[in-house]
């Protein structure tokens, strides 16, 4: 598996995972698994580009603590597939679901599975994945990120296949060639998509996790929209930290289930550097004018803002928010759409945030603010 691109493409290929009792996958569909009868799964991992569990075991890379179909927890039917394993020395794995036809890729085609992950780790980004070859023989992956700490309730986790492999070779068409409507790329398997996001890798780490009902349709889900972005009561899911500077590390991000301004959870975001950022992957939401949260600061100096992140065409547009008070008790942030300016992007874009192509909700450190720590809750727009 080449692997090669995965860091070019991190932003590129961001997709979405929505609360499962507020979706179903739907649509007319192309490949569908129940996970009921077998578990044909095999696995990668690196560095040492190692295949194979015997051989990731023998390496002491991986220990399988269990690894198979489990009647435990279940979408639909009686079975699913349960992932429980250790890792150490290596910082990406995939569990992968080979395909026994290739699948051709065309506009739309959307990957859906259902995963709920028992025992992460802080440091690990865990998501259903997918491998596309091109028409010259080379191979892109991507995933849907990020079902982590959702030991409350099943994910649907669900993406446009189609439309991040637009993105990848938008940006890297001398490997991969003109993508067009698709025709010569093929999905050729699935997968889980385990990594860390410590520079040294995993250190001995544990994961437990399910995985039920993975199909590929042409259709999307069907999603009742709401006024609720994220009010972290299903636990965190799809948060991811990054840093754009080698010398910061990313942001921790921390479910807490005492003191939350509402219901029982929050998050915490805990920043070390004003290059780096944590964010949420955009829900399908009603129309809205107004946004709010809550927020408390819980330590250091500086304030943060927000973001919100579109794509067109593969392309990134910024918009920030004023920046915020963070006071040392919870209060309650409301912000227009129409506060939210215009920050950078490519110098083909049109400088309009266009609430529809929306995909990425982003906290930030406000420039100079180091070493800031913050809780927030109850995401909602209205």
């Amino acid at each position: 598996m080449n692997h090669a691109f995965g860091v070019l493409v991190l932003i590129a290929g961001l997709l979405c995972i929505y609360g499962a009792s507020a979706c179903s996958a739907a649509g007319e569909t192309v490949y569908s698994n129940g996970l009921e009868d077998k578990s044909d799964f095999g696995f990668w991992c690196a560095p040492g580009n190692i295949s194979g569990f015997d051989k990731a075991q023998a390496s002491g890379q991986l220990k399988v603590n269990y690894a198979g179909l489990t009647d435990e927890e279940y979408t639909s039917e009686k079975k699913s597939y349960k992932l429980d394993i250790t890792l150490d020395k290596c910082s990406i794995a995939y569990v992968i679901l080979p395909l026994a036809t290739r699948v051709p890729l065309s506009a739309p085609l959307y990957l859906n599975g259902y995963m709920k992950v028992k025992a992460p780790h802080a440091d690990a980004v865990i998501g259903l994945g997918w491998k596309v070859v091109s028409p010259n023989n080379k191979y892109m992956d991507w995933y849907v990120p990020r079902a982590q700490n959702c030991n409350n309730n099943w994910f649907l986790a669900s993406g446009n296949v189609f439309d991040s492999v637009k993105g990848i070779c938008s940006r890297n068409e001398s490997v991969f060639g003109k993508l067009g409507d698709g025709s010569g790329f093929f999905v050729e398997s699935l997968c889980i998509h385990i990594q860390s996001n410590n520079k040294d890798g995993f250190s001995g780490q544990r994961i437990v996790l399910y995985l039920d009902d993975v199909s590929l349709t042409k259709d999307s889900p069907n999603i009742t929209p709401t006024g609720t972005v994220d009010n972290l009561e299903n636990g965190l899911s799809d948060w991811l930290a990054q840093s754009w500077d080698k010398n910061q590390q990313p942001p921790v991000i921390t479910l807490i289930d005492k003191n939350a301004a509402e219901g029982n959870s929050a998050v915490v975001l805990s920043f070390t550097g004003d290059r780096t950022v944590a964010f949420k992957s955009w829900p399908k939401v009603k129309d809205w004018q107004k946004m709010t949260l809550f927020t408390k600061k819980i330590s250091g100096l500086g304030q943060c803002q927000i973001y919100l992140v579109e794509r067109i065409d593969g392309k990134d547009e910024w918009f920030r928010s004023p920046v915020l008070s963070l006071g040392p008790v919870w209060q309650k942030v409301s912000m227009n759409y129409s506060d939210f300016k215009y920050a950078w992007g490519p110098d083909t874009g049109d400088k309009t945030l266009d609430k529809s192509k929306i995909n990425r909700f982003v906290f930030m450190p406000a420039p100079s603010s180091k070493e800031i720590e913050f809780a927030v809750d109850d995401i909602k727009v209205e």
